[in-house]
């Protein structure tokens, strides 16, 4: 028998993440969310941990949960405390990005960028997310991860006319990266 899965409600937290308590058979596992994803604390045990995720991903999408408007608080209430934000957006000088990017159907935005000879692709959600790839991540460091990402979101601050006229809530994109 399975054991049962309980999510709380989410908590928008002054380091610019949404904390969701999630009950598994008993024992409380705090999941986070933020634009670059879900996370769950390294000493939970593995099948705890893939249980919380998975009941917090499906708890949004149940309940249509506004998660966007969630990270907006969160977000502020980071700006709030003089808290840094996710990136550090200098570190996307070494971050050779290509545009325009390819517009997905739903909006998304896919941008190619070259960082030290490794090509990483980018995503930038509808919703304020963003997602990295690529094909063979045996050569990427998380030095290269972060001047992806911090050169994808310096090419669509700072230029919002551009970045609207591809579809991107350039609004939206302050609140949570700067």
């Amino acid at each position: 028998m399975s054991a049962v899965v309980t999510v709380g409600e989410p908590e928008p937290r002054k380091d610019g993440t949404v904390l969701f308590r999630v009950n598994v058979g008993g024992s409380e596992v705090h999941v986070t969310f933020s634009p670059l994803g879900i996370g769950v604390p390294a000493d939970v045990p593995v099948t705890q941990a893939n249980r919380a995720s998975v009941a917090v991903t499906e708890h949004i999408a149940d309940q249509s949960m506004d998660m966007v408007q969630h990270l907006r608080i969160a977000a502020r209430l980071r700006r709030e405390v003089h808290a840094q934000p996710p990136i550090d957006l200098s570190a996307g000088s070494d971050a050779q990005v290509r545009i325009p990017p390819t517009v997905k159907g739903n909006g998304d935005l896919l941008f190619q960028v070259n960082v030290s000879e490794v090509r990483l692709w980018v995503l930038l959600t509808r919703n304020g997310e963003i997602v990295d790839d690529c094909e063979d991540w045996s050569g990427v460091t998380s030095e290269m991860r972060v001047a992806a990402l911090a050169g994808v979101l310096n090419v669509v601050l700072s230029d919002s006319e551009r970045s609207k006229n591809w579809g991107l809530d350039v609004e939206l994109y302050r609140d949570l990266w700067l």
